[in-house]
């Protein structure tokens, strides 16, 4: 594994190369992910610097869990895609492992967070069997015109999410 970066400033510097030579990341997407990339390598570094060896899946979403509290909205997402890029920028290194970026959890809006991340089969098929069986019959139709856009606004939004 390549570890000749030994300091924190060597990694964002490369980093941010990184960003822009290889990525082709705009100045205002390094702008935005340097600040959470530095709090990240802060937390993972220990008296000698950081050591990518040892990172753990536990350290990257504890890390982002800790960030994602503090925000609210879009913002909520972004420390979870900086540390993503990053992961990704020490695995091209050879400084971490491969595959460590997927472990990343996504980090859901507040508006679905009360919802399931996804849908089984079965809860689909019985929220479509439900939805099929309150359809309005045309002498109540303008009754339940509301109720069913509401249903299916609610439906276009759990498919939009994805699994």
């Amino acid at each position: 594994m390549d570890t000749t970066y030994h300091d924190a400033a060597a990694w964002i510097a490369g980093y941010a190369d990184y960003l822009r030579d290889l990525v082709g990341a705009a100045d205002t997407t390094r702008a935005r992910h340097l600040p959470a990339v530095r709090r990240f390598i802060a937390a993972c570094s220990g008296s000698g610097g950081p050591d990518w060896t040892g990172l753990s899946v536990q350290q990257v979403t504890e890390f982002i869990r800790q960030e994602a509290a503090q925000r609210t909205g879009h913002g909520r997402k972004a420390p979870a895609c900086a540390t993503r890029s990053f992961l990704r920028f020490l695995a091209w290194r050879g400084a971490a492992p491969s595959g460590l970026d997927r472990a990343i959890p996504s980090v859901r809006r507040a508006r679905h967070a009360g919802l399931p991340p996804h849908l089984s089969s079965e809860q689909l098929a019985q929220l479509l069997e439900r939805a099929a069986s309150r359809l309005p019959s045309f002498s109540n139709r303008t009754e339940h015109l509301t109720e069913d856009r509401l249903l299916c606004q609610h439906l276009r939004e759990l498919f939009e999410q994805g699994p």
